[in-house]
C-alpha cells in the first residue's frame, strides 16, 4: 500500500477486472485489532473443562475481540490448548457455552457474531493480526463493516459505489480488495440504504 498527499492506492483483484484507483483519505487514528491472550487451565483436557469455566474464557475473548465470529472463538479456544482441530465434543461444549452467555445476557449474538451488550461498534485495523481467518471477508462483522462505511462517507462527505469497498478495505487493514470483499461491503452498503441510514443519489452515497 502506498500513501501520498492523503491518498491511497488500492488494487482491485478479480478474474475479469484489475484496475488501480486513487481515493482521497483523511488521516485518522487507527485502532489495531487486538487478539485475546488468556491463561487456560492446561492441566485439564479441553473436553473435560466445565461449561461454566469455558463461559469465563469465552467471555474474556469476546470482551477483547467482540464482535467476533463464533468459529473464530472456537479456533481461539482450541489453539490455546494446542489442538489442530476442534472435534464434535468440543464444538458442542462451546455451542452450549455460547447459548449460556446469550441467555444470561453477558453476550449478544448477531448472526454468527458475538459481542458485549451495549458496547459501541469499533472499526479495527487487521493489518497485523496473527489469525489468518480474521482477514477473511466472511469473518468481518456486519456491524463493523457498516460502521466503517459510515465513517468513510462522513469523512469524505460522499462516496461512489465503486470506490467504497476500497476505502472500507483500507480502514479494516486490507491492501488488496478481492471480489468477495467487495461484494461483502456492497451487501452492507445496501443494508444501510434499506435502513435509510445512507442516501443514494445516482451512484453517490451519503450518510443520512
Amino acid at each position: 500500500m502506498s500513501r501520498w498527499q492523503g491518498a491511497v492506492q488500492i488494487r482491485f483483484v478479480d478474474r475479469e477486472l484489475d484496475t488501480l484507483i486513487q481515493i482521497d483519505t483523511i488521516n485518522r487514528p487507527v485502532t489495531p485489532y487486538e487478539e485475546a491472550a488468556i491463561e487456560v487451565p492446561n492441566h485439564q483436557e479441553l473436553h473435560d473443562v466445565p461449561v461454566t469455566r469455558l463461559a469465563q474464557l469465552v467471555h474474556q475473548i469476546i470482551n477483547v475481540e467482540g464482535p467476533i465470529h463464533f468459529d473464530e472463538v472456537v479456533t481461539r479456544i482450541r489453539t490455546l490448548w494446542g489442538l489442530q482441530r476442534a472435534g464434535t465434543r468440543i464444538r458442542d461444549a462451546l455451542e452450549r457455552t455460547r447459548q449460556m452467555l446469550v441467555t444470561d445476557r453477558t453476550a449478544i449474538a448477531e448472526q454468527h457474531f458475538l459481542d458485549i451488550p451495549g458496547r459501541p461498534v469499533r472499526v479495527r485495523d487487521r493489518t497485523s493480526v496473527r489469525s489468518t481467518t480474521l482477514r477473511k471477508p466472511e469473518y468481518l462483522p456486519p456491524s463493523e463493516i457498516q460502521q466503517a462505511i459510515c465513517s468513510v462517507l462522513r469523512e469524505n462527505l460522499r462516496g461512489q459505489r465503486e470506490e467504497i469497498p476500497s476505502a472500507v478495505g483500507q480502514v479494516l487493514g486490507f491492501s488488496v480488495v478481492s471480489a468477495q470483499l467487495r461484494e461483502t461491503v456492497w451487501a452492507q452498503l445496501d443494508a444501510l440504504h434499506h435502513q435509510r441510514a445512507v442516501q443514494m443519489q445516482g451512484s453517490v452515497y451519503r450518510v443520512s
